[in-house]
């Protein structure tokens, strides 16, 4: 439900992995973002919708500044322990 139009219209990127540790497991990580372009990511409700999603690639630049204004919230998440006890 929360990525049909009627959910949440300002999501512009899924992230799915463990962005933790500086990167280890980036190749098992996987962005995604709207399948439209032209998005105002200032605008409180981004101008245009789309409820599916596809890769995010290197030719989107805009978003990729704006996941990595944002990625240390990730990186704060590991999915597995830090410390053995």
């Amino acid at each position: 439900w929360a990525f049909r139009l009627e959910g949440f219209p300002a999501l512009q990127i899924l992230a799915f992995g463990d962005f933790s540790y500086q990167g280890r497991f980036a190749r098992y990580n996987a962005l995604l973002c709207r399948a439209i372009s032209n998005i105002d990511l200032t605008l409180d409700t981004p101008n245009q919708t789309s409820n599916t999603f596809r890769p995010m690639t290197e030719n989107d630049g805009r978003l990729r500044e704006y996941f990595d204004s944002y990625s240390n919230v990730l990186s704060s998440c590991p999915l597995d322990s830090i410390l053995e006890i």
